[in-house]
């Protein structure tokens, strides 16, 4: 059902623009900085999708676009960060589950290559590994740009638009700060559960 067949609640209690900010700080993080691994991106972008679809000021396009640059730039950057610093980083005594992440990102990018970094976004964790270890082997420069854009906007697209079609739900679109919340609520635990 689109924006049109059903009604949507007049304003968002938080402007717009603030959650925009917020979505592309957090998308940036965990796809840029190893120490985002444990944010939860796809619940994230769930309760963008769900806000859009049940306030009329807050725009699904303008979050498709913010994310998409987001988790492309902060890729990116973790791109550069594993070519200058990789080795740095690697070598460091991580705990286990950075460990762990780094030996499967490894494994995935000797027998995937490219395709790795365009399905890493749906793997949460691996989101912020994948694009330092590409960058810490020195993967071809023009491979990761495309699949980092085919990645992201395909990743972006499918969590958002998920988010935003749940709010075809009477429920769900008429209390949406209470399911933006519990998704906060079941992020937060599935942080933590990630960190450990």
């Amino acid at each position: 059902m689109n924006t049109l067949a059903h009604s949507l609640l007049p304003l968002s209690p938080v402007i717009p623009i603030a959650i925009y900010a917020v979505i592309a700080l957090l998308v940036v993080i965990e796809t840029g900085l190893i120490f985002g691994f444990f944010f939860p991106g796809d619940l994230l972008l769930l309760a963008a999708g769900v806000l859009a679809g049940s306030y009329r000021d807050v725009s699904l396009i303008s979050i498709l676009l913010v994310a998409a640059v987001a988790s492309f730039t902060g890729s990116l950057a973790g791109f550069f960060i594993g070519g200058k610093f990789g080795k740095i980083l690697i070598r460091n005594d991580n705990p286990p589950s950075v460990e762990n992440s780094i030996t499967r990102s490894k494994e995935y990018l000797a027998t995937g290559g490219w395709v790795t970094v365009l399905f890493a976004n749906f793997l949460p964790g691996l989101r912020s590994f994948v694009p330092v270890v590409a960058g810490q082997i020195a993967m071809g420069k023009v491979k990761y740009l495309i699949a980092n854009v085919i990645g992201s906007i395909a990743w972006v697209s499918a969590f958002t638009v998920l988010g935003y079609k749940i709010t075809d739900f009477y429920e769900v679109r008429e209390s949406p700060f209470v399911v933006v919340a519990a998704l906060f609520l079941i992020s937060s635990g599935a942080s933590i559960v990630n960190y450990m």
